[in-house]
């Protein structure tokens, strides 16, 4: 799908793969009184709410087959068109971070079942950068392979920083756990004395990269044309709790997924970026 698409075409397509592909949305959606056609997307609230736990078997409601399940079998469980959108995703974060051809991108973690790595390894690639990957202990390793970048979980991190190992050649670090607080993030570039950035995914969604940080770090970064960010209010207008719809996935319908993110749209920068709080 183009990226130039206008977003109330993109979710008409989302919405119609909906319905004929997931047995239980298209069920849902009728409860709701939207009858069998496509709502338009200024409808998008009469539609229900769902809680993430619905989405962590894939394929499992749908009542169609589907192909390009390669990567799921024995893997992981998302179809080989989410893993380029995973991969573009996660391209424009580390580019936004100053990744580029000649950075050498060590990436320590994620590889086991739905892994919060295995787009981002294809985002590296992309970007035309040397991407290497390690279990553990990157930090013996990094001026030996002259590594420029980490990625990593928050659990490695902490064993970084508590084994009293600098940062060396590595000038930036990329956290693959959703939810890092400010205060552990501080703490820790404080004593390794180089950026750590964050970014925000999903388990049965997208394990990673679906909300991203920049050098600026003035709120995260999202592409529209993959997902659809939409708020519920508290009582002044402006802070709610986030609904997530993914445009484009296909392994499960995923509209109006309940995040557990709190959002403060008085202080986004732009439509594209979101300020958590």
């Amino acid at each position: 799908m183009k990226q130039t698409e206008p977003i109330d075409e993109i979710w008409k397509e989302c919405l119609g793969w909906a319905l004929e592909k997931d047995a239980y949305f298209s069920q849902q959606y009728q409860l709701a009184g939207l009858g069998q056609e496509p709502c338009d997307i200024n409808d998008l609230f009469r539609l229900p709410e769902y809680e993430i736990s619905r989405f962590k078997r894939p394929f499992e409601c749908l009542n169609l087959p589907l192909s390009s399940v390669d990567r799921w079998i024995g893997k992981t469980a998302y179809l080989t068109e989410e893993f380029d959108i995973w991969k573009v995703c996660a391209q424009n974060w580390l580019s936004s971070c100053g990744i580029h051809r000649a950075s050498v991108v060590l990436v320590a973690d994620g590889f086991y079942g739905m892994g919060a790595a295995w787009g981002i390894l294809e985002g590296i690639r992309s970007i035309g950068a040397v991407a290497m990957t390690s279990g553990a202990a990157p930090w013996e390793i990094i001026d030996e392979y002259g590594i420029t970048a980490c990625v990593l979980t928050a659990d490695l991190l902490e064993q970084w920083i508590a084994g009293g190992w600098r940062a060396g050649g590595c000038r930036q670090i990329f956290c693959l756990t959703s939810g890092l607080d400010t205060v552990q993030r501080d703490r820790w570039q404080g004593v390794l004395g180089i950026p750590i950035y964050r970014q925000l995914g999903m388990e049965g969604i997208q394990d990673s990269v679906i909300f991203w940080e920049d050098q600026v770090k003035n709120g995260y970064h999202y592409l529209p044309q993959y997902y659809l960010p939409e708020l519920i209010e508290d009582s002044h207008g402006f802070c709610g709790n986030l609904l997530l719809t993914a445009l484009q996935r296909r392994s499960t319908t995923a509209i109006r997924v309940c995040t557990g993110w709190k959002v403060d749209l008085s202080r986004c920068q732009s439509q594209s970026t979101l300020q958590l709080y």
